[in-house]
Parts: C-alpha cells; sequence; structure tokens
C-alpha cells in the first residue's frame, strides 16, 4: 500500500477509524457503471473469506426419486445447488491519498501490474467445471484480471483519506457435487461453495485524518 499526501502532510493518520465507502462502479464492457446506494450492502468487502465465512452453510443432497417406471440416469457428474447473494472481493488496494488541503481534490489510485482472480471451488471438482456451468446456466469457470492502465480516479474531501479498491463481484453457490451412476445413485459426493467472478468493480474509500 502507497501512501501520499496532499497540502500539508502529516503521515500519521487515524487507523483505527473505519472507512466509509463513497461509491461503487461495476465495469461493464470497459465503462465505469455506478452501483445505486441501494445495492451497497451485497458489497461488504470480505476478504479472504472463502476460508473465513461461517454463514455459508452446506445444504444435504438432494435425493432423486425413482418411480417404478424409471429405470436408469444418464451417468456421470451432477452438481446441485443454490445461488447465494453476490459478495465484492478485493484484488488489489490502489493508491492511498491523504488531502491536507481545504478543498476536494481528485487523483488516480494507482497500483502497479497486473492482479486477477478466477472461479474457486473448496472441494475437488473430479468432473470439472461442466457439471456446474450447467447448473448455473454460464461458463463458471472464469477470470477477472486488473492491470495498472485500468485505474480510476476519486474524489478526496479535505482533511480525509481515499483510496480505491479493485475487485469483481462474485456469485456465490453452494450445494453438492456427485457422479450419478446409471442405477440413478448418487456416489462420491461431496458438499461444496463455488465462488464465480461475474464483473469488475472498484469500491471508492474515504476515512477521516
Amino acid at each position: 500500500m502507497t501512501i501520499f499526501g496532499c497540502g500539508d502532510v502529516n503521515k500519521t493518520f487515524a487507523k483505527s477509524s473505519g472507512s466509509e465507502i463513497s461509491a461503487i462502479y461495476e465495469v461493464i464492457d470497459g465503462k465505469l457503471v455506478p452501483v445505486p446506494i441501494t445495492q451497497w450492502e451485497n458489497y461488504k468487502e470480505v476478504q479472504n473469506w472463502e476460508d473465513t465465512s461461517n454463514d455459508l452453510k452446506s445444504i444435504p443432497p438432494n435425493n432423486h426419486i425413482i418411480s417404478p417406471q424409471s429405470y436408469a440416469c444418464v451417468e456421470g457428474w451432477e452438481f446441485s445447488g443454490t445461488q447465494k447473494d453476490p459478495v465484492f472481493y478485493k484484488i488489489v488496494e490502489g493508491t492511498h491519498y491523504l488531502n491536507k488541503t481545504k478543498d476536494n481534490i481528485t487523483v488516480t489510485s494507482t497500483f502497479t501490474g497486473s492482479h486477477s482472480k478466477s472461479s474457486t471451488a473448496s472441494a475437488s471438482l473430479e468432473g470439472g467445471w461442466g457439471p456446474i456451468s450447467a447448473e448455473v446456466g454460464y461458463n463458471a469457470q472464469k477470470t477477472v484480471k486488473w492491470t495498472s492502465s485500468e485505474a480510476v480516479k476519486i474524489t478526496i474531501r479535505p482533511n480525509y483519506e481515499g483510496w480505491n479498491n479493485y475487485g469483481t463481484e462474485r456469485d456465490i453457490w453452494v450445494g453438492t457435487y456427485y457422479y450419478l451412476t446409471s442405477s440413478c445413485k448418487e456416489t462420491n459426493s461431496s458438499s461444496i461453495t463455488v465462488y464465480i467472478p461475474k464483473v469488475k468493480a472498484v469500491e471508492s474509500h474515504t476515512r477521516h485524518l
């Protein structure tokens, strides 16, 4: 993390005070599209939450009911799941600026290099991503990538610190990944949580000095 001061710089600042989100954008076709304030609740940033979240609970396997007229199933790997609310995931944090002037400043919250996040699952996918794609209705094996040239500007009020977090809005699916035999029995099943990056997103943060 890099910190720059504007005006009368004092590089000691209150880290204990929480930041507030001043704006959120999704990147659609290379353009910043503001996210309505009413949807900001869905963008609560949770870093490394694959390992720490307690509210993503596994669901029991869906039982296949075999009627007397049923004789066989198409053998292969399957995924049966439920979609949860999307969550913002921070991929890289931009440069912090301290505004010690009496006016608003507009600066680019930069970062170096390129950074990406791909689809992940909480367990091994022996049958690949195909069964998950079939359940969610789109290609679930995706990657979102940010490069330094895509950094965007942020406006910071006097006596505030400001920066951008660059990341992605991710879909969450919780369910059962299993192998369905030709006799319609579920084998090798495991409860998994799947995280799929959908679009690039930017969170603009400010914090009083």
